[in-house]
């Protein structure tokens, strides 16, 4: 699945997740996995990383993943790194 794709099953799933998952835990969850999800290709996408950055302000969590996909996308890798090895405490 291509970053278009991609893009429409995030949209979908937004709403329904944002109404129906409560626990503050599972939705930092729900946003590691989308931020996972969005490593499957071969390289982050702009728009992707846009989706990414709503799911997670709908649902009101923001985990470390999102941060260290950004590091990915902006090319830090050098931070990436860091922020990994440190348990993303950065």
């Amino acid at each position: 699945m291509g970053p278009t794709g991609c893009i429409k099953a995030i949209r979908r799933c937004v709403l329904t997740a944002s109404r129906a998952v409560r626990d503050p835990a599972l939705r930092e969850q729900l946003v590691s996995g989308l931020c996972a999800m969005t490593l499957c290709g071969e390289r982050v996408d702009g728009r992707e990383l846009l989706e990414v950055e709503r799911f997670a302000e709908a649902l009101g969590a923001r985990p470390p993943a999102v941060r260290q996909l950004h590091r990915l996308y902006e090319r830090r890798l050098l931070l990436l790194r860091i922020d990994i090895s440190r348990g993303a405490s950065i």
